[in-house]
């Protein structure tokens, strides 16, 4: 088998870097979702903020749930293009006073004041699912329930 010698435009767009202006963007749709800033929905009555993602934690697969801070767009030789979110992660692991409490099988409860994975804050938007963050949980503040999205007309069929 012979290899060829030659890059692919990605390869090569990659290897020289990115463009040093980086786009900043307050919202995005991916995976049917609408997705804002955090700083947008402060100022609107609603929730588009909200991400989940599932990873590596510890040699374990586990769900981290946060808020979207930054949509980043880098631009790259021969137009290519990559896009980031970048987040706040809510302390989900499972020791102490900031594990994520399940309530039988449906509900997850977690604390809103507790941050974690400071210096890993970036994920593709394409591993991003929404969430939404209600009050009201009988352990009352500072934790919240996370409801998981459920799009209309969008079937997660095998």
């Amino acid at each position: 088998m012979e290899e060829s010698l030659e890059a692919t435009d990605e390869l090569w767009s990659l290897a020289n870097g990115p463009n040093l202006l980086v786009k900043e963007y307050s919202g995005c749709i991916i995976n049917s979702s609408r997705f804002h800033t955090r700083d947008l929905d402060n100022r609107r009555t609603s929730q588009n903020s909200g991400v989940l993602t599932h990873g590596d934690h510890e040699g374990k697969l586990h769900d981290f749930y946060g808020h979207l801070c930054k949509v980043l767009e880098f631009d790259y030789i021969c137009d290519k293009k990559v896009v980031l979110f970048q987040c706040e992660w809510y302390n989900t692991g499972n020791t102490g006073r900031n594990r994520t409490i399940r309530f039988y099988t449906y509900c997850t409860s977690i604390n809103m004041k507790s941050w974690w994975y400071h210096s890993d804050p970036y994920i593709l938007p394409s591993q991003a699912k929404q969430v939404f963050y209600i009050n009201g949980t009988k352990l009352g503040e500072p934790w919240n329930v996370v409801q998981r999205v459920k799009h209309r007309g969008v079937f997660d069929v095998p």
